[in-house]
């Protein structure tokens, strides 16, 4: 990651009507890392991305990718770049491998493609329709389609929706693998999890705003998350008033239950934990 901004987001506004989608962003994405924009569903994440590709025109302020504005130079972006969509949408008659083959063909990819390794790697099924392929499997053909070019820029809009846990720990090493090979990729998602495990950088947007940018480190132990814990017997909460980074914890109308809020990591209080052995442990994610 050699730190210089490969995308400078510069005040970025967007309305529909009288809803305002993005209200004046601005954000730097370093070269060579791997970024993370985290926010809830409707909070202007895929909004962002698509200004960013030029298939959506901002109300006010620029984007520039490569030096390159998006809005004047959209077509010569789109060529340095792949996307998988949230909404992704793919031909149900194909099967993955000539969907991937085409899609080589329409962006003048020559030479050899590592999509069968790729393929294999997420178990993807290249030689079934897609249209009878599960909502997770048609994401792994359109990621293999993604990752297949080896863009300079990758965007990728809620990657692993659909995908069992074990392909989500593949798809964070493909990502790893993509940024060590000097790709940059941006990363959004509702989910913390899905960024926080693989990002370099992370921002939250809230209402079309950026609210924080940093770290994972950093924003992380800004963050304040709820752990619902269930045991087989009564324990006082006041045992854990005093466990580093727990800053709440009350006992629920079940006096079996109690929940924390902890601000940073969760370890010391896993550690406390132990002693009690809970039967059921539920975290929910930050606001």
């Amino acid at each position: 990651m050699s730190g210089e901004p490969l995308m400078v987001v510069e005040s970025v506004t967007k309305k529909f009507g009288a809803t305002v989608a993005l209200d004046g962003v601005s954000l730097e994405v370093p070269a060579g890392c791997v970024f993370g924009l985290i926010g809830p569903n409707g909070s202007g994440k895929t909004t962002l991305i698509r200004i960013a590709l030029d298939l959506l025109r901002p109300t006010a302020g620029t984007i520039s990718i490569l030096g390159l504005d998006s809005r004047r130079r959209g077509v010569e972006v789109r060529t340095h770049t792949s996307y998988l969509p949230g909404n992704l949408v793919l031909p149900r008659k194909l099967t993955g491998r000539q969907y991937i083959n085409d899609v080589a063909r329409l962006r003048r990819v020559h030479g050899p493609s590592d999509h069968v390794e790729l393929a294999e790697r997420l178990h993807a099924d290249l030689d079934r329709p897609i249209g009878q392929l599960s909502l997770g499997n048609r994401r792994k053909i359109g990621l293999v389609s993604a990752l297949s070019h080896g863009p300079r820029l990758l965007f990728l809009d809620e990657p692993t929706a659909g995908m069992d846990p074990l392909v989500q720990q593949t798809f964070r090493r493909l990502v790893r693998e993509a940024a060590d090979r000097g790709a940059t990729v941006f990363l959004s998602s509702h989910v913390l999890d899905e960024v926080q495990h693989v990002a370099d950088r992370i921002a939250v947007v809230r209402g079309g705003r950026i609210v924080t940018t940093g770290t994972v480190d950093e924003l992380t132990s800004q963050l304040t998350r709820t752990f619902r814990v269930s045991f087989d017997n009564y324990v006082d909460p006041m045992l854990f008033e005093t466990t580093p980074n727990v800053v709440g914890v009350a006992a629920e109308t079940n006096p079996h239950n109690l929940v924390f809020n902890v601000r940073g990591t969760a370890g010391p209080l896993f550690e406390r934990l132990a002693g009690f052995h809970p039967c059921d442990v539920h975290g929910a994610e930050p606001d």
